[in-house]
């Protein structure tokens, strides 16, 4: 979707921040499930993710010899902003869970 709308500068950055924030709900959640929605704003684009786990995401120390531990770094460092709200008009009874959100800004246009 991003390349038909001659964003293909950010498919990288998108597609490895939503690699993370989705791996990050299936191994952490609660298994109720998730969801995954993609918005085109103005002047960037959003990725959210629910998962029933109302447990916010935090960031861990990064071990060099670490296999894990990197994706929110990775997710700060390729996105413009990110964040994450307790609870989702989407999730069982309108307000379990989580949702968590990065956003990246279109390349500037000469």
């Amino acid at each position: 979707m991003l390349r038909s709308l001659g964003l293909k500068s950010i498919v990288d950055a998108v597609t490895l921040c939503t690699s993370e924030v989705v791996t990050n709900a299936v191994v952490h959640a609660t298994g109720r499930g998730s969801l995954l929605w993609l918005s085109v704003g103005a002047l960037e684009v959003r990725v959210t993710v629910y998962d029933g786990s109302g447990m916010p995401p935090r960031p861990r120390a990064v071990v060099d010899t670490g296999e894990s531990g990197r994706g929110l770094h990775l997710v700060a460092a390729l996105s413009d902003a990110w964040g994450t709200v307790r609870g989702s008009p989407f999730g069982p009874g309108g307000v379990d869970g989580k949702e968590v959100w990065f956003e990246v800004a279109f390349p500037a246009r000469p």
